[in-house]
């Protein structure tokens, strides 16, 4: 399930998201994303941080549907805007 908040390019990038509230650490996604998703000792997900490859997105979807807790889910996020862009870069 990949999520869609508004406008978004096609040069969004997907990234697996968790919601450590709703996690309960049962573990079932790392084993349906075992190169994706390790566990940490009490069992709860360490998910990557940097966008997902497409091999990676495959897998990140079979994490997500499979959660019992629907804790994870996968978000598009727009690339930052560079350091020289907006308001502030007209002002120089």
């Amino acid at each position: 399930m990949v999520s869609g908040h508004g406008d978004r390019t096609s040069a969004a990038a997907p990234r697996l998201r968790i919601d450590p509230v709703a996690c309960d650490g049962v573990g079932v996604c790392a084993h349906l994303a075992p190169d994706l998703i390790e566990l940490d000792r009490w069992g709860y997900p360490v998910i990557p941080a940097d966008d997902l490859s497409r091999r990676e997105i495959a897998a990140a979807q079979r994490a997500v549907q499979g959660c019992p807790r629907k804790a994870l889910w996968i978000e598009r996020v727009d690339a930052p805007a560079p350091a020289n862009w907006g308001p502030a870069a007209q002002l120089s």
